[in-house]
C-alpha cells in the first residue's frame, strides 16, 4: 500500500527521512489488532515546508455546460500536467479534493537557533525550497491559463502558499494516507480561499524567503480572513503580463 502512494516517494525525499520503526507505541503509527495493518511510518515534525493549495474558480458552472464526464477527464488530464511541474520543482502532490490540489516541498529540519545571532543555522541556504514552491505556483497558473482557453472553461485558478513548520506522515487508520498537517497548512488553505482568479497570494513567511526576482512578481496586500487581517503578498496574472511573460 505504501509504495502505491504518494508516501513512498515522500519519504525518500525528506531530509531526515521518516523513521521507519517496527513495533510502535501510541506516539507512532502502530499495526490495527483487528487487521494487522501496519504503515511502519511514523508522524514526525519538520520546522520547514512551503506548502501549496489550489482550486478553480467556477468549476461548478462546468458540467451543466460541458457534460459531468468530459470535465472529469479533463480536470484529470490537467493535473497530469501540474504532476510535471511538480516534479520539475521538487514538490510532491500530496491529494486532490475533486478541483482543489494539495502539494508540498521538501520537508526541511533546520538546526536549532543559534545563540549568537538568534538566526537557523543554514535556514537562508537552505530556503530554495520555498522559492520552487512559489515558481511551482506561478507555472500552474500560467498553465492553466492555456488549459482553460483550450477547453474553453469559463474558469480561473487561484492557488495560497504559506511556509513554516508542520507535521507530516500517516495518519492511525487503516484507510488513511500520506498526510501535512499543521497550521502552515491551515493558512496556505486560508489564502487560496481568499485568493483572486488567475492569482498566487503567499503568506507574510514565505516572502522574505524567494528570490529577488521572484519578489518582483508580487504586490503587498491585506486579507480580512476569518482571524483577523492577514498581510499577505499577491501576483496576479493578467493578459498583458501572460502574453509577455508566460510565468
Amino acid at each position: 500500500l505504501i509504495k502505491a502512494t504518494p508516501a513512498a516517494k515522500l519519504t525518500s525525499a525528506f531530509t531526515p527521512p521518516l523513521s521507519h520503526v517496527p513495533n510502535t507505541p501510541l506516539s507512532r503509527f502502530s499495526s490495527s489488532a483487528s487487521t494487522g495493518f501496519s504503515t511502519g511510518l511514523m508522524r514526525q515534525s519538520f520546522s520547514s515546508a512551503c506548502v501549496l493549495f489550489a482550486d478553480i474558480k467556477g468549476y461548478q458552472t462546468l458540467a451543466p455546460l460541458f457534460g459531468e464526464q468530459k470535465v472529469i477527464e479533463a480536470l484529470d488530464a490537467f493535473y497530469s500536467q501540474i504532476d510535471v511541474l511538480a516534479a520539475a520543482h521538487k514538490m510532491y502532490p500530496v491529494k486532490t479534493n475533486g478541483d482543489e490540489y494539495m502539494a508540498v516541498s521538501e520537508l526541511c529540519m533546520f538546526p536549532p537557533l543559534s545563540a549568537s545571532n538568534g538566526e537557523q543555522k543554514g535556514e537562508q541556504k537552505s530556503a530554495h525550497h520555498i522559492n520552487n514552491g512559489v515558481l511551482f505556483a506561478l507555472a500552474v497558473t500560467a498553465t492553466f491559463k492555456i488549459f482553460a482557453l483550450k477547453e474553453g472553461w469559463p474558469c480561473q485558478i487561484r492557488i495560497g502558499v504559506a511556509a513554516g513548520p508542520v507535521t507530516a506522515g500517516m495518519p492511525r487508520r487503516q484507510h488513511g494516507i500520506f498526510d501535512v498537517w499543521g497550521n502552515t497548512v491551515n493558512l496556505a488553505s486560508m489564502l487560496e480561499q481568499h485568493c483572486k482568479g488567475n492569482a498566487v497570494t503567499v503568506c507574510d513567511s514565505t516572502f522574505p524567503h524567494l528570490t529577488a526576482e521572484t519578489q518582483a512578481k508580487f504586490c503587498p496586500i491585506l486579507i480580512d480572513s476569518k482571524i483577523g487581517e492577514l498581510a499577505a503578498f499577491e501576483h496576479r496574472l493578467t493578459d498583458t503580463h501572460y502574453a509577455s511573460n508566460p510565468l
